[in-house]
């Protein structure tokens, strides 16, 4: 059953002089999409409440870690709705995943009890089981929302400190008791709840929300015509036109399904009509989206992740990955343009173009949330999501001029279900992340991988910064960018740091990117 349906209708229209992207928003029907929708807004308004601070006006203390709990369980909530049925073997996953959510509000509800145990290492029974349950759930959740390579690693690191001190060489560790594991796992700001998942639960999915509020609006539609009417008209047009396109869409989006669904339906079409080949047009629109996360000011999630790793403001990540992101476009842009030149590919007719100047003139409010969002966050110095939450509000407003983008409390509503789904895989690559991170933690496996490799580089640092790279290219073949990334910094940071190359900022313990903390002391 489809859910939701508004950021992947296109037409192409030959002759008209005209080329959109339809916007189109569906409830849908039947007790599933209606309680999709209740999980949706409620997680949606449950992180509004906690990253505003209204808990605190209400007289109403939320800890750090039980709101990544509650936010963990109701995502795990809507995995499970998404994701399973409840029938044949499908009935083993979708109990593994209730395990989860029983896992995560156990925590959210005997959080108080859980520190105490910790301080002296008698867990009950029942704190046992439920830590088996919560890692348990997000394995099988991850599995069913992004495949197997990361819960495979996430299950490998969980049993590696029970029986490390069996394996042999840079592997080798004394073994570590149940207590340990479940201390460093379920309680400590290094597993489950860690710095992933924390900004997961507030950063992460206030962007998310921003950006399916810009494309539930329409703006793709918008972004598309505007880069139809500079370039659609050049050599190999489209296929230009594709590049321009999805480095506009990752400016709001950071996603590359996301970037793809939109935009894709539309260039895709188009290169293949002025004689561009299938597998070549749809390369270029999967390298062109893969660009969107990289590109400022809204990057894809790794780059909020490795802000909280760094303990560095968003900004400053920002303003590095800026020339990157132009080269890696620049680089595409020429790329297909020697295509087009070796083929002998025009570009679209002027008349089949949309106007500049019109769509300007009817997409241009399009862009004040986005110069919301540049003012709030770094000039303002608000913190990314609350720069996220103002800027959603300001777009909700100045979509209100016009009848097509204007939405309503249905299509909000629906917008929030859509976010919170597309959340999901990203949450649970994030909280499998802190399993893999409190294996390292726990056993000092990090430590052990980072001599390895600056002995086997020799102390040469190019080696190590192409060793680093090759990890780089091979966990991403499997993993998503958040795993992949915190895996390579945990063993490939160190051994940096060892031999001179300083990063922009050094992590420090216990310091968190929260929502308010300066207001909130």
């Amino acid at each position: 059953t489809t859910l939701f349906r508004s950021e992947g209708e296109g037409t192409l229209n030959r002759g008209r002089k005209h080329i959109s992207l339809e916007r189109r928003i569906s409830v849908g029907t039947g007790p599933k999409e209606k309680l999709l929708l209740i999980v949706g807004v409620f997680t949606a308004f449950y992180s509004f409440f906690y990253i505003t601070g209204a808990h605190i006006y209400l007289d109403v203390m939320i800890p750090v870690e039980p709101y990544r709990a509650g936010c963990l369980g109701l995502l795990l909530l809507m995995a499970l709705l998404v994701y399973t049925q409840w029938k044949g073997v499908h009935w083993l996953s979708a109990g593994a995943i209730v395990m989860g959510i029983l896992g995560a509000g156990y925590y959210f509800f005997a959080y108080e009890h859980l520190l105490a145990a910790q301080d002296f290492g008698n867990y009950t029974i029942l704190d046992k089981v439920m830590f088996i349950f919560a890692v348990v759930g997000v394995l099988e959740a991850t599995r069913k929302s992004l495949g197997l390579p990361l819960p495979i690693i996430a299950a490998l690191a969980f049993i590696y400190p029970f029986f490390c001190n069996y394996l042999p060489g840079i592997l080798h560790g004394r073994g570590y008791p149940f207590y340990r594991v479940l201390a460093t796992t379920y309680i400590s700001e290094d597993g489950l709840f860690g710095i992933p998942m924390g900004v997961a639960a507030t950063i992460i999915i206030m962007f998310v929300i921003f950006g399916q509020f810009l494309e539930s609006s329409g703006s793709g539609k918008f972004f598309v015509n505007l880069s139809l009417s500079l370039l659609g008209h050049v050599r190999g047009g489209p296929a230009k036109v594709a590049v321009a396109v999805s480095s506009l869409f990752g400016t709001i989006s950071g996603s590359t399904i996301s970037n793809v669904m939109t935009t894709g339906c539309v260039t895709i079409p188009l290169m293949k009509s002025i004689g561009y080949k299938p597998a070549f047009a749809g390369a270029v629109e999967a390298v062109a989206s893969n660009g969107g996360i990289i590109m400022p000011p809204i990057m894809g999630a790794v780059a909020f992740v490795m802000a909280a790793n760094l303990g560095m403001p968003y900004f400053q990540l920002v303003v590095a990955a800026i020339l990157p992101a132009i080269l890696y476009f620049l680089a595409l842009f020429l790329m297909v343009d020697f295509e087009a030149a070796r083929t002998g590919l025009s570009g679209l007719p002027r008349n089949e173009l949309p106007s500049l100047g019109k769509t300007i003139k009817e997409g241009w409010y399009y862009l004040i949330p986005l110069i919301a969002l540049i003012l709030l966050m770094y000039f303002l110095l608000y913190s990314p999501e609350r720069s996220a939450i103002w800027s959603t509000v300001v777009l909700i407003l100045v979509t209100a001029i016009k009848k097509e983008s204007r939405l309503g409390p249905v299509d909000i509503g629906v917008t929030l279900k859509r976010s919170i789904r597309t959340l999901v895989p990203v949450a649970m690559a994030c909280a499998a992340s802190g399993i893999i991170i409190a294996s390292f933690s726990i056993t000092g496996l990090g430590v052990k991988l980072a001599g390895g490799l600056v002995r086997f580089s020799g102390g040469n640092l190019a080696l190590l910064l192409s060793l680093a790279a090759l990890a780089s290219l091979i966990l991403g073949m499997g993993l998503p960018s958040i795993p992949c990334y915190l895996i390579v910094s945990l063993m490939a940071a160190p051994a940096l740091i060892d031999m001179g190359v300083f990063p922009p900022a050094q992590k420090k313990r216990g310091c968190r990117i929260e929502p308010g903390m300066a207001e909130q002391s």
